[in-house]
């Protein structure tokens, strides 16, 4: 009973790991035209279609919903036959939930030594301006900072920080770092994790400038300046971004003309349509597992549960049995 559930919690993640693949993929497709048709918010509202997939995966598929002798099924299945008695998958699920845990940990680690020399920092005056913390936010500020920046820069940073705050963005750092320590051997997942950090930044420049139009040419200077001070925590809302491409992309949003409502609405509502589609799609291709069919005959086709019954079109079966028994 315990190798049968370790089993499925290995296969549960690693299903909301390819889940998690999948959708980042489409985001990194569509972020850019996102960007160019809606604008920023709806392109960083993409990623919300990354923790659905995730969640989306770990709900009963098709296959389990109708059945597996239920005589219809539209699609295909992937099954995998008996796999937890085969000696392989007996001593796996427990090495490999082993060396995923302890992956994570070493991740959690690094990130929390990160934290820490960040806010060592911020004592000092050595970081910022960034908003800090998740219950209690707070805005970080360097050194200098009353003389470096204007009275009029200083209140666009006020009001590019108080746009984190209103849309919880250190909440949703909280989660991407979460992922990123969940799926620590996955490349793609902190490849999305800077990208999506970048739409957040530009997200928020574009909802001040929304604001304030004329104030583009000090926002543009203030950007700069943030750029040569401070260091930036895993978990802060910063204005300093990690590298010269991103802060070339928000100096380049600055000279465009912000989107019109409808077009926001518009985007918005196919944000919304994507989230249904990921779901659906998740729903339909996701794979079942069965531990031990012992009704299904290993050379026959499933038939149907009744003459008026359709069979499924496509049956994949899968043998995981990687030393004799």
């Amino acid at each position: 009973m315990t190798s049968d559930l370790l089993f499925l919690l290995v296969v549960s993640l690693l299903k909301a790991e390819v889940a998690i693949s999948a959708a980042i993929v489409l985001v990194l497709c569509l972020r850019a035209p996102a960007r160019r048709l809606a604008g920023a918010e709806v392109a960083y509202g993409l990623w919300a279609l990354v923790p659905l997939a995730a969640a989306a995966s770990l709900f009963p598929t098709q296959a389990d919903v109708f059945g597996l002798d239920s005589g219809f099924d539209p699609g295909f299945r992937v099954v995998f036959h008996q796999a937890a008695a085969e000696p392989f998958w007996r001593r796996a699920p427990s090495a490999i939930l082993t060396l995923w845990l302890s992956g994570a940990a070493l991740f959690l680690a690094v990130l929390s030594v990160s934290e820490h020399h960040f806010r060592s920092l911020a004592k000092k005056g050595e970081a910022g301006p960034a908003v800090v913390g998740v219950g209690w936010m707070r805005l970080v500020t360097p050194n200098g900072y009353e003389t470096r920046f204007t009275a009029e820069e200083r209140e666009l940073v006020r009001r590019h920080e108080r746009m984190h705050i209103q849309r919880d963005d250190p909440l949703a750092n909280l989660l991407i770092l979460a992922l990123q320590v969940i799926s620590w051997f996955n490349p793609l997942v902190h490849q999305a994790a800077v990208a999506a950090r970048i739409d957040q930044e530009l997200a928020c420049d574009e909802g001040v400038v929304r604001e304030g139009p004329s104030c583009r040419k000090a926002y543009a200077a203030t950007l700069l300046k943030a750029q040569l001070v401070g260091r930036v925590s895993p978990l802060a809302c910063a204005w300093a971004p990690w590298a010269r491409h991103p802060l070339e992309l928000r100096l380049a949003m600055l000279g465009r003309r912000p989107q019109s409502f409808a077009r926001r609405a518009l985007g918005g509502a196919a944000l919304g349509m994507a989230a249904m589609g990921t779901v659906a799609c998740v729903w339909l291709l996701e794979p079942q597992c069965i531990l031990n069919p012992a009704s299904v005959d290993r050379t026959a086709p499933s038939a149907p549960a009744d003459r008026g019954a359709v069979a499924p079109p496509f049956t994949i079966r899968i043998w995981l049995k990687l030393a004799p028994l």
